[in-house]
């Protein structure tokens, strides 16, 4: 099964953000086992390594990324992703460059927090970490 991953959810994870770790967590487990192929955008490996870098030092910060990123691919973000965001009626352009890029890779579910997201996104399936864990996998 494959997946887009927001940004929250690797950041939840890394620092242990409560009460959303848990779920995040468990996400990372099913993708570092080869049970989903999870994907971020490549803006959102930046963010991630910017908002940890608040809460983990440096050296720390890099070599879990460098772990995480064993098996999580990053999905490349183009000008055509860009251009199509930008006409697109998602009222966020990050949410709308993150659906245009799970389209393109043709993510079965985009697993986010963004309940905006989860109610504007049209031909996609957006489900919370929470959800994706009891409805889909079934823990």
């Amino acid at each position: 099964m494959r997946v887009l991953l927001d940004t929250n959810i690797i950041i939840d994870a890394l620092i242990s953000r409560e009460p959303f770790r848990e779920a995040a967590e468990e996400i990372l487990f099913l993708s570092a086992s080869s049970k989903l192929q999870s994907y971020v955008t490549a803006n959102a490996f930046l963010d991630i390594y910017y908002v940890c870098r608040k809460h983990i030092p440096e050296v720390q910060i890099r070599n879990m990324l460098e772990i995480v990123f064993d098996s999580i691919r990053i999905a490349a973000v183009t000008e055509l992703d860009c251009a199509k965001s930008l006409e697109s009626s998602l009222p966020d352009l990050e949410d709308a460059v993150m659906y245009e890029c799970a389209q393109k890779i043709n993510a079965d579910y985009l697993i986010t927090r963004d309940k905006e997201l989860t109610n504007k996104a049209q031909g996609l399936k957006t489900i919370t970490p929470e959800a994706f864990l009891h409805e889909v996998i079934v823990v």
